[in-house]
């Protein structure tokens, strides 16, 4: 929306200025017919995401360094501030953190096979019939 209005506010400037400045003011190489090609400077129009770091809270939901936080506990979550939050949200990378959760039960990995024929024992997730892979939840885990 801020790059509309700053686009319109350029465009009604040069408008303006073209509608007051006389014709003998153009240089003679347009007069001429020359093509000339001309490099205007426009700004950065990539903008800069700052990613929070630590405790917050975004429309009720609370995120621990960009991670989501569940009031229920999960497996391979941690507790911090009365939410449970994954342990990547801890860790340094994504491999500190699959380093941390802890094996799964026999039991649990029966049932998810059981239950979803898509089922991966390695990531613990299966793959819906609509939307991204989901983690496995059975009474064993």
């Amino acid at each position: 929306m801020r790059h509309r209005l700053l686009t319109a506010v350029r465009a009604a400037a040069l408008a303006l200025v073209s509608a007051v400045t006389p014709a003998a003011a153009t240089p003679s190489a347009f007069a001429a017919g020359a093509s000339t090609l001309v490099s205007v400077a426009e700004p950065d129009l990539v903008e800069r995401i700052v990613h929070r770091r630590g405790f917050y809270a975004v429309g009720g939901i609370y995120y621990y360094n960009g991670y989501r936080g569940f009031v229920v506990a999960r497996p391979g979550y941690r507790y911090h501030n009365g939410y449970w939050f994954p342990s990547a949200a801890f860790a340094a990378g994504v491999a500190a953190g699959r380093a941390l959760t802890p094996p799964l039960p026999a039991a649990h990995i029966r049932w998810c096979y059981a239950h979803y024929r898509s089922y991966r024992a390695y990531d613990n997730s299966y793959q819906p019939h609509d939307g991204p892979r989901q983690p496995c939840w059975s009474p064993y885990s």
